[in-house]
């Protein structure tokens, strides 16, 4: 939960977004996490709406478990808020 809430920052610092590959590869030396809860807690994004996740071509990935390293993370054009 604790990727839940800080991999935003470096998704939304960004309007265009970040590749997949480029976030583990900056954030991954500070965290115990592997590429497979990062993406579980990318999953979390995705089912609230906080992110979108687009593939090379284009396509929106919806299950985080199919992201690639290129694949780009963009911030949801429809935040959600929550209290």
């Amino acid at each position: 939960s604790t990727l839940s809430e800080q991999l935003p920052r470096y998704i939304f610092a960004r309007d265009e977004g970040i590749g997949f590959g480029e976030l583990f590869a900056r954030t991954c030396n500070g965290s115990p996490a592997d590429s497979e809860r990062y993406k579980q807690a990318l999953q979390t994004l995705i089912d609230v709406k906080d992110i979108e996740v687009v593939s090379m071509n284009g396509a929106r990935r919806m299950k985080a478990s199919t992201i690639r390293d290129a694949d780009i993370l963009i911030p949801s054009k429809q935040f959600t808020m929550t209290f």
